[in-house]
């Protein structure tokens, strides 16, 4: 009647295999990957969404990046057409490479600001693309694509150096709130602020501009992020700002990655859930890991008090990091 054991268990063990594999299809189908890549003087971003019709690259690098790293790193997922890229400013540290990119990937959608920028080769790209007006969009505030709202700058905002002008975007990639805000300036993050439009809560990646200082306290007091990625570059930021700005995160109990520390980020998104894994090898998936990090931070050095504020700062973000 019935088959021997042996070939019982032989199709047993087969149907628990393609449950298994089943299920891991079913775990990755509706997982976004946004992979955060630290490049010569700049950063990109690409946002990796089920299918291959909606996914996002935000800025590349300078040529060199876009040839030696954002190439080869499409290339590894699969990606032979990109539908979507965001050129944030004319900065030739992140938007240097565009054209190659998108010749190599037929990029279907350019998106960038009204804003103009003195960087020649942004102004030849721009050049191009104002004869194929179907392929590019200059956006505006509250303007939404491929899932990310532009909340920077408005059609109106002209300021004289780049990084003020660098787009700023807002989404929700498999419900988990991530806020980009590039190399946003000073006058940029003032800008933003007097514009009412923060979210608290996100997971914010930002870059440090060529001027200035990036997250300001009070741009730090008004998004609340659950997580910082400081974007930098293999050249790292004088030092003063290195210190400064981990001692605004630090007494306000941000838990914050650094990818001079860390190389490129990743973060998996799937239902509002997200895990976080670096170049590193550090993983970060819940409150305590992000206590865990807090614990871990360099600390601020060389002022008068600082081992007590240090103390004290790592209690307060120990705390916070709990209540996330």
């Amino acid at each position: 009647a019935g088959g021997s054991p042996r070939g019982v268990g032989v199709a047993g063990i087969g149907a628990v295999f393609a449950i298994f594999v089943a299920r891991g299809w079913w775990l990755r189908h509706d997982q976004v990957t946004i992979s955060i890549l630290p490049l010569r003087g700049g950063h990109a971003m690409f946002i990796d969404k089920p299918g291959k019709t909606a996914d996002v690259l935000i800025d590349c690098g300078n040529e060199s990046s876009a040839r030696f790293v954002i190439k080869p790193f499409l290339q590894t997922r699969g990606i032979k057409r990109l539908p979507l890229m965001f050129l944030t400013h004319g900065d030739v540290r992140h938007t240097g490479g565009a054209s190659f990119i998108v010749d190599q990937f037929r990029v279907k959608l350019i998106a960038t600001s009204h804003c103009r920028f003195r960087s020649p080769t942004y102004r030849r790209l721009t050049s191009q693309l104002a004869e194929q007006p179907n392929r590019w969009l200059r956006t505006n505030p509250d303007d939404t694509i491929g899932g990310f709202t532009v909340v920077h700058p408005a059609e109106t905002n002209s300021f004289p150096l780049a990084d003020d002008n660098a787009l700023v975007l807002d989404g929700a990639p498999a419900a988990v709130h991530l806020l980009f805000l590039s190399d946003l300036g000073p006058t940029g993050q003032e800008t933003l602020l007097q514009r009412g439009r923060i979210k608290p809560g996100a997971i914010v990646v930002a870059g440090i501009p060529s001027t200035g200082e990036p997250l300001s306290g009070p741009l730090i007091d008004a998004l609340l992020p659950s997580l910082v990625v400081v974007a930098e570059s293999e050249y790292p930021a004088p030092r003063q700002i290195q210190q400064s700005l981990r001692k605004r995160l630090l007494t306000r109990g941000i838990p914050t990655l650094y990818t001079s520390e860390t190389g490129a980020v990743t973060i998996r998104a799937r239902h509002g859930r997200w895990r976080i894994e670096t170049m590193s090898g550090l993983v970060l998936s819940g409150s305590s890991d992000l206590a865990r990090l807090i614990s871990s931070q360099q600390p601020v050095s060389g002022s008068p008090g600082a081992d007590a504020f240090n103390r004290e700062a790592k209690a307060v973000c120990i705390w916070r990091a709990f209540r996330l």
